[in-house]
């Protein structure tokens, strides 16, 4: 959808005395709030319906026009969409045109009394960026909510997670002090083929590590049974 905005100052003329003025401030700003109403009202739509090119009806278009007062101001802003932007432009333009119309039928001319006057401020303008769907948004906010699924779901996983993948898994699975870790050999090396090699060429220093922690646990547990789990 794409949307177009007008602006029409509300005026009161006819006041001469201070009083008057006075008076005629309040009513200006009475009138223009009442006018935010009265923009979505049949009076207003039903004739604006019927003039315009598209098929469009006075329900359709209560959902398409909207108006809103700055505070303290007599300002009325008048903001229409579309499923164009000439279209969102035509709304906007013919609401502001019978919404003067309307105004005048209300207050009528008086000798010497009050009169209210719509004055247009800035045209319906033209703007080619739709305000639904607002792609950029979109994209961010999915990659946000990618980014954050991925988070949860690895934390969940690694939660539940009971497989053993490193030295550390053991221990904390087990319960039980880790006496040392033996890499096998490549399966790719010409010994490994031959199964004469099992273990890799670094596994010297792990072999003298797990002799020395064999050695201290039995003995300080001298009389004692003690199992030793090999996976």
């Amino acid at each position: 959808k794409y949307e177009a905005e007008t602006s029409i100052y509300v005026t009161v003329a006819g006041a001469e005395t201070p009083d008057e003025l006075m008076r005629g401030s309040e009513f200006g700003h009475q009138v223009v709030r009442s006018l935010v109403r009265a923009v979505r009202t049949g009076a207003v739509l039903e004739p604006v319906a019927a003039s315009l090119a598209a098929d469009v009806t006075a329900s359709d278009l209560e959902k398409q026009v909207s108006a809103s007062v700055p505070v303290d101001t007599a300002v009325l802003e008048i903001t229409a969409t579309g499923s164009t932007p000439e279209q969102a432009a035509e709304i906007a333009q013919a609401v502001s045109e019978q919404l003067s119309e309307f105004v005048d039928d209300v207050f009528p001319r008086r000798a010497g009394g009050m009169q209210v006057t719509l004055v247009s401020m800035q045209a319906p303008e033209v703007d080619d960026s739709p305000v639904t769907p607002r792609l950029p948004i979109l994209l961010v906010a999915g990659l946000l909510a990618g980014l954050v699924l991925g988070v949860v779901v690895a934390a969940v996983r690694g939660a539940t997670d009971t497989k053993i993948r490193v030295p550390d898994d053991v221990e904390r699975t087990l319960q039980r002090q880790l006496l040392g870790v033996l890499e096998p050999a490549d399966a790719s090396t010409p010994a490994a083929l031959l199964g004469t090699a099992l273990l890799s060429p670094g596994s010297a220093e792990s072999i003298r590590a797990l002799r020395t922690n064999v050695v201290h646990i039995a003995a300080g547990t001298a009389g004692a049974g003690v199992s030793i789990v090999i996976t």
